[in-house]
């Protein structure tokens, strides 16, 4: 749990799949998950690895969800290389979204992400507090 004094100071990478109007999950869910589950046991976020804290898969009714815990979001470096990692591997083609913990208890319609991710990266770019492109 997000209050567990290893992931207090954390966040989350969340890969989110929207139900169809049939209320039916996403085909793709199971081969990301485990993708997910094969980049954790198999070292696939190289020496980033030692910052994740673990992975779950929300099953809802409006949309489906995978996160990807980290020990410290203000590390926007390594959050940065392991959402980076995460959208190569799974060939997640949204947004990638990264909330650190300490805000993602807050109830709002638009929560604040502390890192996202888009689908391409200009040349030179480092990653900042409020917006990562890679």
């Amino acid at each position: 749990m997000w209050e567990d004094s290893h992931n207090i100071l954390g966040g989350k990478w969340s890969l989110e799949f929207p139900k169809s109007a049939h209320k039916q999950t996403d085909p793709r869910l199971d081969e990301v998950w485990l993708e997910v589950l094969l980049c954790l046991i198999g070292e696939g976020f190289n020496e980033f690895g030692e910052q994740i804290c673990g992975a779950v898969v929300n099953i809802r009714s409006k949309e489906d969800r995978i996160s990807v815990w980290t020990a410290d979001a203000n590390k926007s470096v390594a959050n940065g290389r392991i959402g980076e990692i995460l959208k190569m591997r799974t060939r997640y083609e949204r947004q990638l979204k990264y909330e650190a913990h300490s805000t993602s208890q807050r109830i709002a319609k638009h929560k604040e992400h502390l890192y996202t991710l888009l689908a391409s990266r200009p040349p030179n770019h480092k990653p900042t507090r409020r917006s990562c492109v890679f």
